[in-house]
């Protein structure tokens, strides 16, 4: 087997990573399974620059062939505590890209998925809540996610709120739908010099409100 090391950003002296996205899309054409186990291989090892190479290589192929990280699932859990934030919210990224196909796979690792969003930086948070959105779709997880969702957007930053009020809305809240709104109530005057986000946030009531005059 030919080793993927020599074409990883860092071996090439590039501070850019367009050689590992060249890398993860040579990897899918030819579904090159060795190297993703190499990949992860790396990304638990000692050399920091190569094991940052390595999980944007994995992150990249996730979006563009996410069959491809089937197998990694319990694996790239484990990187969600590792001591390197890269690895830690290069993981996140990448499990968000297999949710929507592997729910399932996803749910079983909920406790260190929620531990890792509470602890995370903002970018493990964003691809958290993202993954719990994509969870909350499915019939089967939808009344046990959504209040997980809500209860964390309840203490989100200022900066991140609107974003992931948004995102929920898209859901079916079934009877969250009242805590919810509820919620961004309560936050509304926290945005009172952001007229923007207000903005958003108010079309959001608007939309709840007019999906629950349909309902009846």
């Amino acid at each position: 087997m030919v080793s993927i090391i020599p074409f990883l950003a860092s071996s090439l002296g590039r501070r850019d990573e367009k050689p590992n996205i060249l890398l993860a899309e040579d990897m899918v054409i030819e579904d090159n399974q060795a190297a993703i186990e190499e990949l992860i291989h790396l990304c638990q090892g000692t050399d920091n620059k190569l094991a940052a190479d390595a999980i944007k290589v994995i992150y990249e192929v996730g979006r563009l062939n996410p069959q491809m990280l089937n197998g990694c699932i319990p694996k790239l859990i484990s990187l969600l505590k590792a001591k390197q934030n890269r690895l830690q919210w290069g993981s996140m990224i990448a499990i968000s890209t297999l949710t929507g196909i592997y729910p399932k796979e996803i749910y079983r690792h909920l406790g260190p998925l929620i531990d890792a969003m509470q602890s995370g930086s903002v970018i493990t948070k964003d691809h958290g809540v993202k993954i719990l959105v994509n969870l909350s779709i499915d019939k089967k997880y939808t009344k046990s996610i959504l209040p997980i969702l809500l209860e964390f957007i309840q203490e989100a930053p200022i900066n991140q709120f609107t974003t992931y009020v948004e995102r929920i809305n898209s859901l079916k809240l079934l009877h969250f739908k009242e805590e919810f709104v509820e919620i961004i109530r309560s936050r509304l005057p926290e945005f009172e010099a952001y007229p923007a986000k207000t903005k958003k946030l108010l079309k959001v009531l608007q939309d709840q409100t007019k999906m629950t005059r349909n309902e009846h």
